[in-house]
């Protein structure tokens, strides 16, 4: 499918205020391979439960329809975070250059762009193009997704719970330290009461030895099916001892307890311990994201 610059008078893309009516129309795509969408699928249905779940920022959600109404072409921002695009193969660069300038006319400032890694790759140049900005390639990572645990042959000492709300000043200190170690590209302010919001709603699993919580990890962005793992951190001097993939393994087995279909999860290429650790409990490889900014 191509667009002739001369011929193209009506916008491509629908801009959608309602996370609703965006998933009713980008939904049936997007769970046909729940776990390569995740991300996008998460968002969107985090944001039709609660409009302001990142923040009172209005989100970008938007789609190219083809003739037979069906999306090929999806993109949602929540500011800061980078656009985050998905597109079949039969855009040229023509199509993606009307819809990266269509983004821009709309008034939106993309802080970069995110997605599997096959369309990030093609659309980011573009829009770092009609942008006039320059593009630095950021993380790349890899989408697994996990239908059975095979737990570790030898558990490391202690025992997995979901942490309780005697644990908050840990939680927010491991959060706060997963921060300063790992340095991600958008940086999120923890608070007490976060943590304490996050424990409340059960959503924080914690590895346990003598007392101190020495590995967390927490469950994220449900989907359809499918539910998310993300946060999964332990101190340095923690670390090399099993307590990430047993708090891993623990958590991903309640969540399949609790009737999701699987468990998904992201991991950083550039750390290759952790992309052995979940393959060894059974999470499989699925795609790879990368992340561009634009500056």
């Amino acid at each position: 499918m191509s667009y002739s610059k001369d011929k193209v008078k009506a916008p491509l893309l629908t801009f959608f205020s309602k996370a609703n009516d965006f998933l009713a129309v980008v939904e049936p795509t997007l769970v046909q391979e729940e776990t390569r969408h995740r991300l996008m699928l998460g968002i969107a249905i985090a944001l039709k439960k609660n409009p302001t779940a990142y923040g009172d920022r209005l989100p970008l959600l938007c789609a190219h329809l083809d003739t037979r109404g069906q999306p090929v072409f999806i993109a949602v921002m929540t500011p800061p975070f980078p656009i985050l695009v998905w597109f079949e193969k039969s855009l040229d660069d023509e199509d993606l250059h009307l819809l990266a300038k269509e983004i821009l006319d709309a008034g939106w400032d993309v802080p970069g762009v995110n997605g599997i890694a096959e369309c990030s790759e093609r659309f980011a140049p573009i829009l770092a193009e009609q942008s006039k900005r320059d593009l630095l390639k950021e993380m790349r990572s890899r989408s697994y997704e996990l239908t059975q645990v095979r737990f570790p042959a030898s558990l490391p000492t202690g025992h997995w719970q979901w942490a309780d709300q005697s644990q908050a000043e840990s939680i927010l200190k491991l959060l706060l330290g997963m921060q300063t170690d790992l340095q991600p590209v958008v940086t999120t302010n923890y608070t007490l009461e976060q943590a304490r919001s996050f424990i409340e709603a059960k959503r924080v699993s914690v590895w346990v030895v003598d007392g101190e919580a020495v590995s967390i990890a927490m469950s994220n962005r449900p989907q359809l099916t499918s539910i998310g793992i993300s946060a999964v951190y332990t101190p340095p001097e923690h670390r090399k001892k099993g307590y990430a993939g047993a708090n891993v393994a623990y958590l991903s087995q309640t969540l399949l307890y609790q009737g999701f279909e699987r468990v998904n999860l992201f991991t950083d290429l550039a750390n290759p311990t952790s992309n052995k650790i979940y393959m060894q409990i059974g999470y499989c490889e699925i795609c790879d994201y990368q992340q561009f900014k634009l500056k």
